[in-house]
């Protein structure tokens, strides 16, 4: 996976489909989290707009008003101790990737990557 990210955050959101609830997380990349009732997981890595090159997974563009959005994450979900997902979720398309388990939905609602140090680019 070419260029992706292991530091930054993603924002996590959960819908509880049966109270029609929203719950949020900030989720360090490479750190575990726990997100709302039984859920936890780890974001594994981060793209600032995920596409394929070459046959593999990459981040397709930097940083500035050309470049594509799709920002994604990879993570690993668990509720309780069943992995419920391992893969990507991908901010422009929240509805189409992503678990659906037990009266609950999560997607990706956006990444934060930090600037990288003396203003040079991140790979």
């Amino acid at each position: 996976m070419q260029g992706l990210l292991h530091e930054g955050r993603a924002r996590l959101v959960w819908l509880n489909t049966w109270e029609a609830r929203n719950y949020a997380v900030e989720a360090e990349a490479g750190a575990p989290f726990s997100g709302p009732s039984d859920w936890h997981g780890r974001v594994l890595a981060l793209a600032r707009a995920l596409g394929r090159r070459d046959g593999a997974w990459a981040d397709l563009g930097a940083s500035g008003a050309d470049a594509p959005a799709n920002p994604a994450a990879f993570v690993e979900l668990f509720r309780g101790p069943k992995l419920v997902y391992r893969g990507w979720l991908f901010a422009a398309f929240p509805m189409l990737f992503g678990p659906e388990a037990g009266g609950w939905k999560v997607r990706l609602a956006g990444i934060t990557i930090p600037p990288a140090p003396n203003g040079d680019a991140h790979p």
